[in-house]
C-alpha cells in the first residue's frame, strides 16, 4: 500500500531527525524544530577593521563574520545557520559594535559573549562605529567564538586609535599658481592634521607663522612669530 502524504512527511521528518542524531548526537528538544549547527571555523573580514588611526569620528564600518560546519555546512536544509558568539570590548572612550536582530532592531554588543546565528551561507554582519570624539589611543576589540564559555575557536578583529600628529597637509598647495593672484586677492587655505595612517587628528595644537616677500622681486622677507592655535 502506498503511504499517504501525511505518512510520507512523517517519514521524511523522522529520517532528518535520525541524520541529526547521527551527525551531532542527541538533539535538544528546544532546538529540534530548526537547530543551528556548531561553527567548525570562524573568520572576520576585514581584519583589522581598518588601518591604525585611519577612521574619522562617527565612521561606520561593516564587518562580516564567516563560519563553516565541517559536517553539513551552515546551509543544512533543516538549519538556519551556524552558531557564533559575539562580544565587543572598547578602548576607553572607544567605539561601539552593533547587530540587527531578526526584527531589524539594533542590539549593541558588550563584553559578554552573546549567541547569534549566521545565514545559510555562514555569514553574519556586524556594524562598527567610531565615537564622535576620537580618544587619544587604545584598541577596540571585536571577538567571535564558537561557544559562550571555554571556546575551541576564538577570533579577534581590532581597530586601534592614534591621535599623534605625523604630518600636516595644506590645501591648496601651492596657494595659487605663480603670478596668478591680483593685488588684494584672497585665498582660503585649509590645514589638516593627520596621523601615521592618514586619518584626521582632532583638536591638535599647531603653531602657525608666515613669511612674506615685500616690494616685489628682490624685496625683503618678513616673518611673523609662530602663533598657537
Amino acid at each position: 500500500m502506498n503511504p499517504t502524504g501525511r505518512t510520507r512527511r512523517a517519514l521524511v521528518a523522522l529520517s532528518a531527525a535520525l541524520l541529526l542524531v547521527a551527525v551531532f548526537g542527541a538533539v535538544p528538544a528546544a532546538a529540534a524544530k530548526q537547530p543551528s549547527v556548531v561553527s567548525s571555523t570562524i573568520s572576520m573580514s576585514p581584519t583589522p577593521i581598518a588601518a591604525t588611526g585611519s577612521l574619522a569620528a562617527s565612521t561606520t564600518t561593516n564587518i562580516t563574520e564567516s563560519s563553516t560546519n565541517a559536517h553539513v555546512g551552515c546551509g543544512f536544509f533543516l538549519s538556519p545557520g551556524c552558531d557564533v558568539y559575539l562580544s565587543f570590548t572598547p578602548a576607553s572612550g572607544g567605539g561601539q559594535a552593533w547587530v540587527l536582530n531578526g526584527f531589524g532592531i539594533i542590539t549593541y554588543l558588550n563584553s559578554t559573549p552573546t549567541h547569534y546565528v549566521t545565514d545559510n551561507n555562514g555569514h553574519f554582519v556586524i556594524h562598527y562605529v567610531t565615537p564622535a570624539v576620537l580618544p587619544e589611543g587604545g584598541t577596540d576589540t571585536l571577538t567571535a567564538q564558537d561557544a559562550a564559555s571555554s571556546p575551541s575557536i576564538t577570533v579577534h578583529d581590532t581597530y586601534t586609535f592614534s591621535t599623534s600628529v605625523a604630518h600636516w597637509v595644506f590645501s591648496p598647495s601651492p596657494i595659487a599658481a605663480n603670478g596668478s593672484l591680483a593685488s588684494g586677492g584672497t585665498v582660503n587655505v585649509t590645514l589638516r592634521s593627520e596621523n601615521s595612517g592618514g586619518g584626521p587628528v582632532s583638536y591638535a595644537n599647531v603653531l602657525l607663522s608666515i613669511q612674506t616677500i615685500g616690494g616685489g622681486a628682490g624685496g625683503t622677507a618678513n616673518t611673523c612669530s609662530p602663533t598657537s592655535l
